[in-house]
């Protein structure tokens, strides 16, 4: 199956869901039940034996790290704290980083080839900043270059809340709708195998909810002036851009790999709100006017959506004559 193929069942899937109210605890979940879907189809794809890939066969992945994982979730309260940094202090601009594969090592540290150079230019203008870090394969890379506070406290917390939480939580009778219909639309399209189960859906969506409020509870007391995210798409990125949207905040989202048309998380969303999705963020950072005319051929159907052309900020960092670049 190709791209194209994947992004007409998309279409098809997208124009007859009622995605504008498909949502559980408030939080917009087509966004990222289309994610899983494209992922889901491309990784069959390439190899037929996949059938789908529920929640529970992700968290077993997960499992795996769990032993390293909770030594460097004692690392970073230890961090935390030595650092002084888990105080929390006023800052213009708020960086949510992603430090899975994409740092450099340098003699004083590893620096983020994505937030550092944008947060070395704000430091030379006196503009302040705070660093929250995020790391899928729960194994964050020391020493930093910069003090950040990891999020892996915060995430591990908000999904034991969100485990507990299951049992009496009552989604409300449009989730129930859409549910259903989503699920017809995929049956119709002999897609059963990628259907993502109810109650993994729960689980997900109170966990980003109690990962949005633990960041609204952070934010306020940071007060910043904008939001800047890398990969608003998982988990902690949409519980930021939720938080943020709630708060009244501009959030961003920086270019950190290919994108086009035919990405999930960037290209050719054929139904959106007006206001757009409330996990995405207000603005997209793009490295070209490619990127960014891809984008705007659907954010321009929102009213607080658009995406900017700027630079690739590591390579413009690369170029310029400095300590990286010698």
């Amino acid at each position: 199956m190709l791209f194209k193929d994947i992004f007409s069942i998309i279409q098809h899937i997208e124009s007859n869901l009622d995605v504008a109210n498909f949502k559980l605890a408030g939080i917009h979940v087509w966004p990222h039940l289309r994610n899983r879907l494209v992922g889901g189809l491309v990784s069959e794809a390439e190899n037929p034996s996949l059938q789908g890939h529920g929640h529970s066969e992700r968290i077993l992945k997960k499992a795996s790290l769990l032993p390293s994982g909770l030594l460097n979730l004692i690392r970073a309260l230890s961090v935390d704290t030595v650092s002084g940094h888990g105080k929390k202090r006023g800052a213009d601009i708020v960086f949510l980083s992603n430090s899975t594969r994409r740092t450099l090592r340098l003699p004083s540290g590893w620096y983020d080839i994505l937030i550092d150079p944008i947060i070395d230019y704000l430091e030379s203008k006196g503009i302040s900043h705070f660093t929250f870090e995020n790391t899928q394969t729960l194994q964050p890379v020391y020493p930093k270059y910069r003090v950040v506070r990891s999020a892996l406290p915060s995430s591990v917390l908000a999904y034991a809340f969100s485990v507990f939480n299951l049992s009496w939580y009552k989604p409300p009778k449009e989730f129930e709708r859409c549910f259903k219909d989503y699920k017809e639309l995929l049956y119709a399209q002999g897609l059963s195998t990628h259907i993502v189960s109810r109650r993994s859906l729960l689980i997900e969506f109170l966990y980003i909810r109690h990962l949005s409020s633990f960041y609204k509870r952070q934010i306020k007391k940071i007060d910043p002036r904008l939001i800047v995210v890398v990969g608003y798409y998982g988990y902690v990125g949409m519980a930021l851009c939720y938080a943020s949207r709630v708060l009244g905040i501009i959030s961003a989202d920086i270019q950190h790999g290919v994108q086009g048309k035919y990405h999930p998380a960037y290209g050719s969303f054929f139904m959106i709100p007006s206001q757009g999705f409330n996990t995405m963020p207000n603005v997209f950072l793009t490295w070209s006017e490619k990127e960014r005319d891809s984008i705007q051929t659907w954010t321009k159907k929102t009213q607080n959506i658009r995406a900017i052309a700027t630079c690739n900020p590591f390579l413009q960092k690369f170029l310029s004559d400095n300590a990286l670049s010698m």
